[in-house]
């Protein structure tokens, strides 16, 4: 696998801290915001961009995000989860909504459950980027996409077969899903922290 490792083996406190320094100075049309959760991503590009799409289905988070975000003129809340199929997909949800996710379990489920509680599943709507695409107009944009969508973030890759040309900052959960999704990206900066990481690049020819 050929990655070019930016660091290694620091906590997710100094990876964020890290990312905020490499996108200090960037600047987009659009940043779409993939499990936005409670909008603290979604502040950080809302100077950095011209609008900035929040999509996060688990319905406590969202209501959240919209108080946290509402004074933005440039951030749009979406209830929304992206998947490889528009439609209806079932969330699971554990006590912290930011560990839910549109998978049947978290892919490191053993110490998410370990933060008390077995999950609940509600039905949510859904949508492929594509799809979005086809609503905002996103193609002809310099575009950002951040994933972090707990275990479901290939899915989410396998629905915007025409956005590959954006930059991708995504979370990664194992190293079978960043070994599929770092065999797509062109270049892949990679981090790691724990058994999560982060890859960051553009996809490269059709997905």
């Amino acid at each position: 696998m050929n990655l070019k490792w930016v660091d290694q083996n620091l906590d997710k406190v100094q990876h964020e801290e890290a990312f905020k320094r490499m996108f200090a100075d960037a600047r987009y049309d659009v940043v779409i915001d993939v499990g936005a959760h409670v909008g603290t991503w979604s502040k950080f590009w809302a100077p950095r961009a011209d609008q900035v799409i929040a999509m996060e289905p688990h319905p406590e988070a969202y209501d959240i995000l919209c108080e946290n975000t509402g004074h933005y003129g440039n951030i749009t809340p979406l209830r929304l989860a992206a998947w490889s199929k528009t439609g209806k997909k079932k969330l699971t949800m554990y006590r912290l909504a930011c560990h839910s996710t549109c998978m049947n379990k978290h892919p490191i489920g053993k110490e998410v459950l370990g933060f008390g509680g077995r999950p609940k599943r509600k039905t949510v709507s859904c949508s492929t980027l594509d799809d979005l695409a086809k609503e905002v107009n996103l193609r002809a944009k310099r575009l950002l996409i951040k994933v972090d969508v707990e275990g479901g973030e290939v899915d989410v890759v396998k629905g915007a077969t025409t956005l590959y040309r954006a930059d991708w900052f995504i979370e990664t959960h194992g190293p079978e899903q960043r070994d599929w999704l770092s065999k797509r990206m062109v270049p892949p900066l990679a981090f790691s922290h724990g058994a999560s990481g982060y890859l960051f690049g553009r996809m490269y020819g059709h997905i």
